[in-house]
């Protein structure tokens, strides 16, 4: 019975639930008891019991708030999608816990780390599991960033999302729309995709370019197909110019750089002039505009 039990909280991140020992590993309450008195295992909340000495991670806690709140409980926030894969997320970010009838609860104390809790205002959405963690399916979970991150930073996860069709822009606009015109999440969400033209571009360094440009924008050709399988971040037809926008996260490694001169010779081949654009440049508008100027007119 105890492998049993190791098992289950190898697999939980050092957490489970009493009702799974009991259930699960064919333990009796009173077996349990027996544990936590003998220092086997630690109560960490109602229902929830740890394995002594288990790492304080943030996985560690949020299967704990997700044991302690039951069956409907799912994990949502920047560290919830980081789980599906998406390079954007940062593992270290927040999460809250997504309950249906949550009722006035708000937050939750594991071990003394706030948890927060959300009411779940849908009670037949997707559940998708990651490991052991219950989440909801790809497009409920963009939805809930709105609670945790804004304006470019909630763009980036939603760029995140679509570079890896979870979900695509088309299965995140239907989201929004089967949700409540008054859940507050929705609502954000609804308005920062209202911006389509923002979401023509593929990135927010690919924004911030447009920006800089200011009325420069307008004599460009926006994620504009060349070939049949090549697109360019923006080209102004009259002088054969290409801008691509090049951030150092993706275009800083060996492997990055080797394609992005695969890419630029294909596109000289075409009988254009690719010009990369860093951070750097867009920092600058009024500097930035005067030398695309300048390799329009070249």
């Amino acid at each position: 019975m105890e492998t049993a039990v190791a098992a289950l909280l190898a697999a939980q991140h050092g957490v489970g639930a009493r009702r799974q020992l009991i259930h699960d590993c064919g333990l009796a309450n009173d077996d349990v008891n027996a544990l936590v008195r003998g220092r086997r295992l630690e109560s960490i909340a109602w229902g929830v019991v740890a394995a002594p000495g288990a790492p304080r991670t943030p996985e560690f806690h949020a299967m704990a708030a997700q044991l302690r709140l039951g069956e409907g409980a799912r994990i949502v926030g920047p560290r919830a999608l980081s789980w599906l894969g998406l390079s954007d997320m940062p593992r270290h970010g927040p999460f809250g816990v997504l309950v249906p009838n949550a009722g006035p609860r708000k937050r939750l104390q594991i071990m003394g780390q706030p948890i927060q809790v959300f009411r779940d205002p849908v009670s037949d959405d997707r559940t998708d599991r990651v490991g052991a963690f219950r989440v909801p399916g790809p497009g409920r979970l963009m939805v809930e960033m709105a609670r945790f991150v804004a304006g470019d930073r909630l763009r980036g996860a939603i760029d995140a999302g679509r570079w890896a069709s979870r979900p695509t822009l088309e299965y995140l606009h239907g989201t929004v729309a089967a949700l409540p015109e008054n859940y507050v999440p929705a609502a954000l969400m609804r308005a920062v995709l209202a911006d389509t033209v923002a979401f023509q571009l593929e990135s927010e360094g690919e924004r911030r370019m447009r920006r800089a440009l200011g009325p420069l924008a307008d004599e460009f050709l926006w994620q504009h197909w060349i070939a049949p399988h090549l697109r360019v971040d923006a080209l102004n037809p009259p002088s054969s110019l290409v801008l691509e926008y090049a951030g150092k996260r993706y275009h800083s490694s060996v492997v990055a750089r080797a394609a992005d001169r695969e890419r630029d010779a294909e596109i000289r081949a075409l009988a254009l002039r690719p010009v990369h654009v860093t951070d750097d440049h867009v920092r600058r508008p009024p500097a930035f505009q005067r030398w695309v100027r300048a390799l329009m007119a070249a």
